[in-house]
């Protein structure tokens, strides 16, 4: 009975997103599909929300125009109170150079050690401690999820944190975005 009822407002959803417009007469930079960080009105942000749509001109309230898949998907938000988020390439090519040349430096001086290394994550691993970057840890195993790009798609996308913030960063695409 639950499941029937979440399935009913599941619908309600993708029937509301549905009929929202795709594009905006107001000056806005952002499109349906682009990723946000969404700060509501006791400056509390919220990462990784994607712009659904946008209120009918005739509608607009306070300024209120712009559709987020959130929990409140069918509550428009203000310009101001959205930030554009978009993973970025890794900036220091130089690192990943740098930290391939000690991985490869390692196996020829340690041959044996070879099944414990991974020529893409190892060295980007080492890289990320050259950036100043710190893997994040649980129960000594690294905290992994898939790659939010969805040209890459890869399973290897790793927690780390850098201060106090954390990041998840593909070894793959070299992407990494800020979560926290």
């Amino acid at each position: 009975m639950l499941d029937d009822y979440q399935n009913h407002l599941e619908d309600e959803k993708r029937q509301f997103i549905a009929n929202q417009d795709k594009t905006t007469s107001f000056e806005c930079e952002f499109q349906v599909g682009d990723k946000v960080i969404f700060t509501n009105e006791y400056g509390v942000s919220f990462n990784n929300i994607h712009v659904t749509g946008f209120v009918k001109p005739d509608e607009v309230m306070y300024g209120r125009f712009i559709y987020l898949d959130y929990s409140c998907y069918w509550f428009a938000s203000m310009l101001s109170s959205l930030k554009r988020q978009e993973p970025t390439v890794l900036a220091c090519e130089d690192a990943v150079k740098q930290a391939k040349m000690e991985h490869d430096k390692y196996l020829e001086e340690n041959p044996s050690k070879r099944v414990l290394c991974d020529d893409t994550i190892t060295p980007f691993s080492g890289a990320m401690k050259i950036l100043g970057f710190t893997a994040v840890l649980k129960n000594g195993c690294s905290i992994l999820r898939k790659c939010p790009d969805k040209e890459c798609g890869k399973t290897s996308s790793t927690l780390y944190k850098k201060g106090e913030n954390q990041y998840y960063a593909c070894p793959h695409c070299k992407k990494i975005e800020h979560i926290s």
